[in-house]
């Protein structure tokens, strides 16, 4: 197929909004699991469905927030975690749901890897990548142009990641930029699939994927293959990155969602109109 440079996503680079093929985006309301303005701020360890083995994972103030005004900024230590088994993140055996967050990698991360992803367990550790059944890196920052790249552990083997369409070898994306991330479970084929782009409220994102050979893989296996039960909570390792606004859909879904402003000035148009036709 020739040769398939890499794609820097970002300053000033159009990031190209398409669904993955074949993929049907379904009706179905999002869950909140955490967009952190009501924690307290410091380590998240203890503070709602949320454990940690170190302090370094905390909530803190949101750079270039759009209406959120703190998030969840993870630790850099090799065996440091946090997870969250927040009931409404229970994948049952047998069926799908789409998980949803913002992902911002920070350029002091240097070529470390920030792993998150979805695990079986209600109690997982940082010491056992096994304990990830859908496992996410997202880190390995070049420090001369300021990108950062994706792979996704397909039944126990990283894959370098592009975006759908580009054919391409590996997509690099910005640091210090907010990403959107629908992460589409499939817990009867113990598979998952991945969307991306950039931005607030914004929708049609795209698929990642991987070139094997001249074909476009969408879907990856869980990490150490077939698996029979239900995935119970969400596991992030390493950093250093952000995570905010955290949600859950039953079946796919690829809809915005909107930041926290957006939907005060949605009610705030409400009121506003209900106000009016009052006077009128």
């Amino acid at each position: 197929m020739g040769y398939r440079k890499l794609w820097h996503v970002g300053s000033g680079t159009a990031m190209v909004l398409m669904l993955g093929m074949g993929v049907q985006s379904a009706s179905g309301a999002f869950i909140l699991v955490d967009d952190f303005e009501n924690r307290d701020p410091g380590a998240i360890g203890g503070q709602g469905n949320w454990a940690s083995n170190s302090a370094t994972y905390a909530v803190s103030p949101t750079p270039d927030p759009v209406g959120s005004s703190q998030s969840l900024l993870t630790g850099s230590g090799a065996f440091d975690f946090a997870a969250n088994n927040d009931p409404n993140l229970l994948i049952a055996e047998g069926s799908d749901a789409t998980v949803f967050l913002r992902y911002r990698v920070n350029s002091s991360i240097g070529h470390g890897e920030g792993q998150f992803g979805i695990s079986h367990l209600a109690a997982p550790g940082g010491g056992n990548f096994n304990d990830f059944k859908v496992q996410i890196d997202g880190g390995n920052v070049n420090t001369e142009d300021g990108t950062f790249r994706f792979r996704l552990n397909d039944g126990g083997t990283f894959r370098n990641i592009s975006l759908a369409g580009s054919e391409e070898a590996e997509t690099r994306f910005d640091v210090d930029k907010w990403y959107n991330i629908w992460i589409y479970v499939d817990n009867s084929s113990s598979s998952y699939q991945v969307f991306i782009n950039e931005g607030f409220n914004v929708g049609n994102p795209t698929q990642l994927v991987f070139w094997d050979g001249d074909v476009e893989k969408t879907s990856f296996t869980y990490r150490g293959g077939a698996f029979n039960g239900d995935l119970q909570s969400l596991l992030f390792r390493r950093g250093d990155y952000y995570v905010d606004d955290i949600y859950i859909s039953p079946s796919l879904n690829l809809s915005p969602i909107p930041e926290p402003a957006s939907v005060a000035l949605l009610g705030l148009g409400g009121l506003m109109l209900i106000a009016r036709r009052r006077q009128a």
